[in-house]
């Protein structure tokens, strides 16, 4: 079994330690503990996903979606098919 429990430091408390016994029991278990990395520090972390977060936050075209649900099927299609999905979305004018 695998579990990931994301929380603050500040947050760790003689609850969580009991909630984490309640749940593996006398099972052995490996604790690690990482510092994670918000957001905006991922997005900016390599040069490449630099240069596309900056050019997709300046361009003046993109996709429009008219909901959650048509970005969701049109995400599931472009990573069955490599995104050749994206080819068949038409591009729009964005708004400044």
């Amino acid at each position: 079994m695998y579990t990931s429990f994301h929380l603050k430091a500040n947050e760790l408390n003689e609850d969580f330690l009991k909630s984490v016994k309640a749940l593996f029991k006398s099972k052995r278990i490996s604790i690690i503990v990482e510092e994670e990395l918000d957001e905006t520090e991922y997005l900016l972390s390599t040069p490449a996903n630099r240069k596309h977060l900056e050019a997709s936050l300046t361009a003046k075209e993109g996709y429009s979606f008219s909901s959650v649900d048509e970005l969701k099927k049109h995400s599931k299609a472009s990573l069955k098919n490599n995104g050749e999905a994206v080819k068949s979305l038409k591009k729009v004018k964005l708004r400044a």
